[in-house]
């Protein structure tokens, strides 16, 4: 029989939401075997016929009427997506406040995420321990991770007139994932995946929904 369900093509919006969905499925404060499109759309903030059009895209995932779906395997096909059932091991370098928040990320611990190392320049906090996390000299850096090919992604927490220093350092250990959340673009050779985090942006997108709905109120 043909196999009518689609190919697994996702647009940027689709993988956000399937994201959403995942981190919603793995920080249930109570165990269920089953949810419904309903609650997973009222969770995530969009209508239950989105999220059953996003589980199209899963052959293993099959809803039952009046029940919902299971949450064992809506996980488990969340977790192929994202590669989650193997460890994912990263370095952060900035072991400042920001850096310490990602590290300690609870669903990061449910999903395999293994931060190695922080990096960073301050003496005060080089040899010490943050969220059990190791602080390393950052002139150690693209020396640890040429030693340390399990690394695989690096996330910058530094200010936007030391990052690009430091991409080049680690581009050059030969990482190819790099997570930013220093307010700057950074240059980077074509076949190097980098994620932009601009807090900033997310927030004055805020402001302008107030805007909007100050409108709406008048």
């Amino acid at each position: 029989m043909k196999n009518t369900k689609r190919e697994k093509k996702f647009s940027n919006k689709t993988i956000e939401r399937l994201a959403l969905y995942y981190e919603i499925l793995i920080t249930l404060p109570f165990k269920k075997k089953y949810i419904s499109s309903e609650e997973i759309g009222n969770l995530a903030g969009v209508s239950p016929s989105t999220v059953r059009q996003d589980f199209l895209y899963f052959n293993e995932i099959e809803g039952k009427a009046k029940i919902g779906y299971e949450v064992t395997k809506l996980k488990e096909a969340l977790r192929n997506i994202f590669k989650l059932n193997s460890k994912t091991h990263v370095v952060i370098v900035g072991a400042g406040s920001l850096g310490q928040a990602i590290a300690g990320y609870e669903s990061f611990k449910k999903s395999k995420v293994v931060f190695d190392s922080f990096f960073d320049n301050n003496p005060n906090k080089i040899g010490r321990l943050f969220k059990g996390i190791f602080v390393r000299d950052i002139k150690y850096l693209k020396d640890y991770l040429k030693e340390n090919r399990r690394i695989k992604i690096v996330v910058i927490c530094v200010p936007p007139k030391e990052a690009q220093g430091i991409v080049n350092l680690v581009v050059d250990s030969g990482i190819k994932i790099i997570w930013n959340f220093s307010p700057t673009i950074l240059k980077v050779p074509p076949d190097i995946l980098v994620e932009y985090e601009h807090i900033g942006v997310s927030f004055y997108r805020l402001l302008f929904k107030r805007k909007t709905i100050k409108k709406e109120i008048k």
